[in-house]
């Protein structure tokens, strides 16, 4: 068998760091209508973007603030047509005030362009400290 033959499909075009990082001016996008609001579009997190997330999500004893996970996705991650945030960082309380179903459906698209997959927060979270919650 010949070297040819033995590559896998797909792999004729060896990759350089040149061509891997004009990804870092790519970054996976995809638009999503919200009902009765319009068309947002939801960028996929850079990895710089994904560890400031991880990080902004912890409290003052390293915990995950569960409150703070899906806003604080949806603030980085929702932008207009030419990419720019359509929230500030002051903004992730009103967006606490969303309806789940909203805030949910875009961070599980966030978190797919993201390379994250679909997990549910209980799975994403269980790679971080212990979580700590509200008493209800």
């Amino acid at each position: 068998m010949s070297e040819q033959e033995m590559q896998p499909l797909g792999q004729d075009n060896e990759a350089s760091a040149e061509t891997i990082l004009v990804l870092r001016a790519r970054p996976p996008i995809e638009g999503h209508l919200i009902e009765g609001v319009g068309t947002v579009y939801i960028h996929g997190l850079l990895a710089i973007e994904k560890a400031q997330w991880q990080n902004e999500c912890r409290d003052g004893k390293g915990q995950v603030n569960i409150e703070m996970v899906e806003p604080l996705m949806f603030q980085m991650c929702v932008r207009d047509s030419t990419g720019q945030h359509l929230f500030k960082r002051a903004d992730v309380l009103k967006i606490k005030e969303l309806p789940a179903a909203i805030v949910s459906q875009v961070c599980d698209i966030c978190m797919k362009l993201s390379g994250m997959g679909a997990a549910t927060e209980q799975e994403l979270l269980k790679n971080f400290a212990p979580i700590a919650t509200k008493d209800f």
